[in-house]
């Protein structure tokens, strides 16, 4: 049988969610026309935000660097010359600093993390341009055809010219 989860808020959440529970009180005592759905309101106002305190304790925010990185490896997809050496030198940390942060705040690595952009690239350029499927490959990296078909095939479980076709 599945525990109840219990959430106390943090210092800075609890004077709004206890201001909510006194307008909520003081809406469900109204006798006003709307007083009835006014209290719901509120109450989706404090579930909301107790959901949103919950989510920022779970999910803290991203890591500065690997922000740098994301946004790095995204820059240099086409790069057919990539390694983690150099992405990990731009935002000033080891590769394996790089490597563990990665995973730590994204949960996979950076090399999947890379293919992943390249092929939601790869999706985007078939899906609304008509370039040849080898030209999309190399603007993502790519330049065996044949590999990049291969790996867009695995991620996708279509060829590209599948995936193209079925956009149409």
């Amino acid at each position: 049988m599945r525990r109840p989860v219990f959430f106390r808020p943090d210092e800075a959440h609890q004077p709004r969610f206890n201001e909510l529970f006194g307008q909520i009180i003081n809406a469900g005592q109204g006798e006003g026309r709307y007083s009835e759905l006014l209290a719901i309101n509120l109450l989706e106002q404090l579930l909301l935000r107790r959901m949103e305190a919950i989510n920022e304790s779970l999910h803290p925010p991203m890591d500065s660097r690997v922000r740098d990185a994301c946004q790095y490896i995204s820059d240099h997809l086409a790069d057919s010359q990539f390694d983690i050496a150099s992405v990990a030198q731009h935002v000033c940390l080891s590769p394996s600093r790089l490597s563990h942060l990665f995973r730590q705040q994204l949960g996979i690595s950076v090399l999947s993390w890379r293919e992943d952009q390249r092929i939601s690239q790869a999706k985007l350029l078939l899906s609304t341009t008509r370039m040849p499927i080898a030209t999309v490959g190399r603007n993502v990296g790519f330049d065996d055809q044949l590999y990049f078909s291969r790996v867009f095939k695995k991620c996708t479980g279509a060829s590209p010219s599948e995936f193209r076709a079925g956009c149409e």
